[in-house]
């Protein structure tokens, strides 16, 4: 690994047989990388911490990225996982639910996940932000087909000046 703010590099060993038998990196946040099989399988383990277990959610087909809300060593029972999977559909886990909430809405494809201020934020096709609020469940784990897990919060279009963006490219 390098820094480069120090100009050095460290030495680590990425010996977690998650990371060894990964085909592929879906993402990384507070220090955990979310690494991808050919099975569809999806690992999160942090490479820093060899005592603490990596963490497998539900599988899901074709998963494209993965994060986190919070550090699952410092949040255990207060993380949630977003994933993008089968080109352009999400869906979130709790840490203490066995399955996914998928996020259902149409015409959406979403390209890229993240989360600010305990919501979930998500861009669409290069040109939408749509936020997400999470409302508390069940007591229990039980997947109730009744109970709205989310709310949309908003719906921002953007636009970027193609001039301005070749400007910031060039600087």
């Amino acid at each position: 690994m390098y820094s480069i703010l120090s100009d050095k590099e460290y030495p680590i060993q990425l010996s977690h047989s998650a990371i060894i038998e990964s085909k592929m990196c879906l993402g990384n946040s507070h220090g955990w990388l979310a690494l991808g099989d050919n099975n569809n399988v999806v690992t999160l383990v942090n490479p820093f911490k060899y005592s603490i277990s990596p963490i497998t959610p539900p599988p899901l087909d074709s998963v494209d990225k993965v994060t986190l809300s919070a550090d699952p060593i410092t949040s255990p029972s207060d993380y949630v996982v977003a994933a993008i999977y089968n080109f352009g559909f999400l869906a979130f886990k709790r840490a203490s639910q066995s399955f996914w909430i998928h996020v259902h809405e149409n015409g959406f494809s979403f390209i890229n996940v993240v989360f600010y201020k305990s919501m979930l934020i998500a861009e669409e096709g290069r040109d939408t932000i749509v936020s997400f609020k999470f409302n508390n469940p069940p007591s229990d784990d039980s997947n109730d087909p009744n109970f709205a897990y989310y709310e949309k919060m908003a719906c921002t279009p953007f636009f970027f000046d193609n001039d301005i963006l070749l400007g910031i490219l060039i600087l």
